[in-house]
């Protein structure tokens, strides 16, 4: 009788091990999700620190200089190694959560922003002006006329507040964004002219793109138009 027990109790056991989901034992439900398996390889190709764009790791420096190397005012002219390492080194990294203003209308104009993830909206009385993806940069009109009066010899903060903007930018879904302050970037820009010509470039095709739906919806004039 006791053979034939352990008999019974070996084949259960041996019914049990074949009935069990490879991988030792484990069972099928606690295996990642496709989901989220393609999450973490989405966060592993962007370069980002094991985190999405709500993570808090900051950049490393070869991080931020690989990102802006690739962004619209850098990657359209041959800008100088040297200059984009000095403005990864001068850019503030902010992470903001989708719905988060980022500037708004009335704001000093006293920075601008490089887009690195997500995308943020140009809006002036709750109309887009602009949708802002990752790779583009705004802020730059307000940033080039603030350095040209700092330039001028004239007080930064008298200026910050002579310069406004004069739309709101929200984040579309959280965003990581590099600033750069006019302080730091008239330091710059002196030392990197393709940049400078770069930025007055798409300035100028952003303020008669912007001026016009401006003039439509506000019946104001275009000239001095400070598009954030």
């Amino acid at each position: 009788a006791m053979l034939v027990m352990l008999s019974r109790a070996v084949v259960r056991e041996l019914e049990a091990n074949q009935r069990a989901p490879p991988g030792g034992g484990a069972s099928s439900r606690h295996a990642p999700s496709s989901q989220a398996t393609a999450g973490v390889a989405r966060v592993s190709s962007a370069g980002t620190a094991s985190r999405g764009p709500s993570g808090e790791t900051p950049h490393t420096l070869e991080m931020r200089c690989q990102y802006i190397g690739e962004s619209i005012p850098v990657a359209a002219r041959k800008v100088d190694p040297s200059c984009v390492e000095l403005l990864a080194q001068m850019v503030t990294e902010k992470r903001v959560k989708k719905g988060q203003f980022v500037t708004r209308e009335g704001d000093p104009g006293d920075s601008m922003h490089f887009v690195i993830e997500g995308s943020c909206s140009a809006t002036l009385h709750g109309r887009e002006l602009e949708r802002l993806m990752a790779g583009n940069f705004f802020g730059e009109v307000c940033l080039l006329e603030t350095c040209r009066k700092i330039q001028a010899g004239k007080d930064l903060a008298e200026v910050a507040e002579a310069v406004r903007r004069i739309a709101s930018v929200v984040a579309v879904e959280d965003c990581i964004l590099y600033e750069l302050s006019a302080d730091k970037a008239s330091q710059l820009l002196a030392r990197s002219p393709n940049m400078w010509i770069t930025l007055e470039t798409i300035s100028k095709r952003r303020i008669r793109r912007s001026s016009g739906t401006v003039d439509a919806m506000k019946g104001v004039e275009g000239g001095g138009l400070t598009f954030d």
